[in-house]
């Protein structure tokens, strides 16, 4: 029986040529993460994009206009959705690509740019069209247009970049980083890919450099007042209080979760509307215990769980894995030790500082995971016996802290530490159900 060859969507060429390991991130593995670029495009296309109307004809200055028009070639390999296809009389039909970015100053497009512009040429070409002998970008932001000539070098680039990641998608092996590191520092999938972290790890740098994702502000909503009540209005979703009074406001494009907390009511246009738009939303008592979320679907590809499963059964893995998480965990309470007791610092402070750093060095040759727990457990003996002094003094008589309890908390202390342990489940949770990770597959306990 022959193999359906799977199509490549000619926007992850775009992704390919900015950065082999992009494509990879974002068509083997199906992992992407918006930013302030994806979102600011994605609202843009709006404009562009006809839905319920795709590839119906419009006539704008004796100029033919054809939107969302959908090609694809089993020849070639790809598929894709053009922006335009504009047909003037007498002349082959083009298409024109709808950029967010402002047009390129002194120079030539993008090649990322021209190459999918080019695919799509060939496209048209696969499916009847005569190859037109140029399409064009059209830059929002510039409202300006610029011509690119679909010439046989642009030709012969575009199939080899085609044939290049069929090959990449073909293997279970993650590309190099991106030469120009500079790319990273706009790429949504920074914090995904972690390219300065990685350097580190490999002995090539000392420090990494922060690379700061472009989060965007508030984009996790929490909802605790008792009998809210969210409904959907437009593109945002509308919390309103008792009695109708309304609360606020929030954009679902600027939304990664949804929390609430207690008895607040979403309706199911409002869940819809989150899991379309892959939002996890949470569901937590009063008390601040996690209870569960409703997740959107999960990605086809298996790849990642298939990876996981197997690190799971992979004892050597698992504990080097556990290792780098405790080791983890203690440098940076050590870290917040040297932070906040400052001038306090007494001598049993710089012995427990002395011991973190020794505990951190035994946790990285711990033969077992039972070894591995004591040494996570006696550093986290050390940590909070000073953890009354790291805060401010004139709030120690309120937030007064002896020593930890829970189940329930005694203190104010105890009571911000243990909502805090509980919310962490509803943070890893969100980004497990995007990246298809399985929270029960852990790495210290089976």
């Amino acid at each position: 029986m022959m193999e359906v060859q799977e199509l490549i969507p000619v926007s992850f060429l775009n992704a390919f040529v900015y950065c082999p390991r992009r494509f990879y991130l974002e068509y083997v593995r199906g992992m992407f993460e918006d930013n302030a670029h994806t979102i600011e495009g994605r609202s843009r296309h709006h404009v562009v994009d006809m839905r319920g109307k795709e590839a119906r004809p419009g006539i704008k200055e004796d100029v033919i206009h054809r939107r969302s028009v959908s090609f694809s070639s089993v020849g070639l390999g790809i598929i894709g959705k053009l922006d335009l296809v504009e047909e003037k009389e007498g002349l082959p039909a083009y298409p024109v690509e709808y950029k967010k970015a402002k047009k390129p100053k002194s120079m030539e497009p993008w090649l990322n740019d021209r190459i999918q512009l080019c695919a799509q040429g060939l496209l048209m070409q696969e499916n009847g069209l005569p190859f037109p002998e140029k399409g064009s970008l059209y830059y929002i932001a510039s409202r300006a247009r610029v011509e690119v000539l679909f010439s046989r070098e642009l030709v012969e680039e575009t199939k080899k970049v085609i044939a290049q990641c069929r090959e990449v998608a073909a293997v279970d092996e993650i590309p190099e980083l991106a030469g120009n590191r500079n790319k990273c520092f706009g790429c949504s999938l920074n914090a995904i890919c972690l390219p300065e972290e990685e350097e580190v790890l490999e002995g090539r740098k000392t420090n990494a450099r922060r690379i700061l994702p472009s989060g965007l502000e508030g984009d996790v909503l929490y909802v605790d007042t008792i009998g809210a009540y969210l409904g959907l209005s437009g593109e945002s979703i509308k919390i309103t209080g008792p009695g109708g009074v309304e609360i606020g406001q929030a954009s679902l494009e600027k939304l990664r979760e949804v929390v609430l907390c207690g008895p607040v009511h979403a309706t199911s246009q409002v869940v819809h509307a989150c899991l379309h738009r892959e939002i996890p939303v949470h569901y937590m008592n009063l008390h601040g215990r996690y209870l569960g979320m409703a997740t959107p679907m999960l990605h086809y590809h298996g790849l990642l769980r298939e990876a996981q499963w197997k690190a799971h059964f992979d004892s050597h893995k698992c504990l080097g894995l556990s290792k780098e998480v405790v080791k983890a965990k203690i440098a940076n309470m050590r870290t917040i030790m040297m932070r906040y007791l400052g001038e306090e610092r007494a001598e049993t402070d710089e012995a427990n500082l002395r011991a973190m750093k020794a505990f951190r060095r035994m946790a990285d040759e711990a033969e077992d995971a039972d070894k591995l727990r004591g040494y996570e457990g006696i550093a986290g003996r050390a940590y909070f016996s000073g953890f009354q002094r790291y805060v401010k003094q004139d709030r120690r008589t309120f937030f007064f802290f002896k020593d930890r309890n829970r189940r329930p908390p005694k203190d104010p202390v105890n009571a911000l530490l243990s909502f805090g342990s509980a919310s962490l489940p509803k943070t890893a949770r969100g980004p497990e159900s995007v990246w298809v990770l399985i929270p029960i597959a852990g790495s210290i306990t089976p």
